[in-house]
C-alpha cells in the first residue's frame, strides 16, 4: 500500500499534464486550413469523459461545419482541417484575447464509443509559424515522424 501511495501523486500529475496538452497547447496564430474541410460529424457530438473521470469534453454543433467545444469549462471553436489524408482539427481558444489555435488528430471508435485525441507536438511544428501554408508544409514534411503527435488521450461518450 505504501508503494501505491508514493506512486499515486506522480500518476495524477502525469495524467493532468497529458490532459492539459489536449487544448492548452494553443499556440499557433493560424489554423491548418483557412476554412473547414468538411461538415460536422454527428458522431463527435455529445458529452465525453476521460478515462480518469475528471476531464470532461462537451462537443456541440455551432453551424454545419463548426463545433463549439467546452473542455473543463473553457470554450473553443473547432473545425475539420483534414490534410494529407489525416483527420486534423483546428481548435481555437475563444476564451483568450489572442485566440490562438491548437492542432489535433482524432480517432473515433464506434463500437466502444471512444474518442482518441492527439495534439501536434509544438517541438515538431514551432509556434512561430505564422500562416496556414507554412503550417501545412511543416506537417507534410514531418507527417511520418512518430514524434509529430503527443501521447493519445481517450474519452468515452456519456450516455
Amino acid at each position: 500500500m505504501k508503494g501505491l501511495v508514493r506512486w499515486f501523486p506522480h500518476f495524477i500529475l502525469g495524467l493532468i499534464a497529458c490532459c492539459c496538452i489536449v487544448f492548452a497547447g494553443c499556440e499557433y496564430e493560424a489554423p491548418i486550413t483557412e476554412q473547414p474541410t468538411r461538415a460536422v460529424e454527428e458522431k463527435l457530438l455529445g458529452n465525453w469523459s476521460a478515462e480518469n473521470g475528471t476531464e470532461r469534453l462537451k462537443i456541440r454543433e455551432f453551424d454545419a461545419s463548426t463545433y463549439v467545444v467546452s473542455y473543463n469549462g473553457h470554450l473553443y471553436r473547432a473545425f475539420h482541417s483534414d490534410f494529407a489524408d489525416m483527420p486534423f482539427v483546428s481548435v481555437q481558444n475563444i476564451d483568450s484575447e489572442r485566440r490562438t489555435y491548437a492542432f489535433l488528430t482524432y480517432r473515433l471508435e464506434d463500437k466502444s464509443n471512444t474518442l482518441a485525441l492527439r495534439s501536434v507536438n509544438i517541438k515538431m511544428v514551432p509556434k512561430d509559424v505564422k500562416d496556414s501554408l507554412q503550417i501545412q508544409a511543416l506537417l507534410k514534411k514531418k507527417l511520418k515522424n512518430p514524434a509529430l503527435l503527443n501521447k493519445e488521450i481517450q474519452f468515452v461518450k456519456e450516455q
